[in-house]
């Protein structure tokens, strides 16, 4: 939780006003044993308050170099096997060790009911225009609109017996196969940063999966958000461009 610095600053500001008046009263009541014995209150409570502002400063400053992601496009290629994703940072700070995970859901909002991962390559531009996979999975501050690339191979279910290596294709079609004609993937973007080692990104948009033409399309339809439970299927989104 990001804390307003500037408040705490008007706060202590406030509670040093208030001590200040209480010497004085405590002086007038008590004599010196009383004006010693809120010295010490005193000089604790303003220890305390430089340790919460020196927090609050650390925070503020932390914050400033944490990534900031933003998931522009999605492209799909290759029977559901390849995803390029075209990915921003508008934060401070690098994203590292990128992964992207889809979850399964039912349009009543049930799930997950399964899930998918794989590690996002970057994609970086060669002669002549052209562009070739790298082993890096970082994205740095202010980088926009770069692309990255992952295959769908693991898949993991909600029981640890059901790892293994499978494709997006074979679990939506085993899915489809047990009555789930209409299946949402969640996309999520987790990454390392150089505070935390897991931290996740997720897309304000799904993907739907249908067994009308065997093909995945791309809209603002998300059933696990509370907000969207009520409103109406469809309408695509121009956000993926599907080969």
């Amino acid at each position: 939780m990001k804390l307003d610095v500037k408040r705490w600053s008007v706060l202590i500001i406030i509670a040093i006003c208030l001590l200040s008046e209480i010497i004085i009263l405590s002086y007038f009541a008590f004599g010196r044993p009383g004006l010693e014995a809120i010295s010490i209150i005193t000089t604790g409570l303003l220890t305390l308050a430089l340790v919460v502002l020196y927090w609050q400063q650390h925070l503020s400053l932390r914050s400033q170099q944490e990534p900031l992601l933003d998931i522009n496009d999605i492209e799909i290629y290759g029977d559901l096997k390849t995803f390029h994703v075209m990915l921003s940072n508008f934060g401070g700070g690098a994203a590292t060790s990128m992964d992207l995970v889809i979850e399964f859901y039912k349009p009543s909002g049930e799930g997950p009911i399964g899930s998918a991962e794989g590690r996002l390559r970057r994609y970086e531009e060669r002669k002549e225009g052209l562009k070739s996979k790298t082993r890096s999975s970082s994205i740095l501050p202010s980088e926009t609109n770069i692309q990255f690339g992952t295959k769908s191979k693991t898949v993991i279910g909600p029981d640890s017996s059901n790892e293994g290596q499978q494709s997006i294709k074979n679990i939506v079609s085993n899915l489809q196969k047990n009555g789930e004609n209409l299946i949402y993937g969640r996309l999520t973007i987790e990454y390392g940063t150089k505070f935390n080692d897991c931290e996740s990104h997720v897309a304000d948009f799904s993907l739907k999966f249908t067994t009308k033409d065997g093909t995945a399309g791309v809209e603002d339809y998300v059933p696990w958000a509370e907000s969207n439970q009520r409103r109406e299927l469809g309408g695509q989104m121009d956000r993926t461009k599907l080969q």
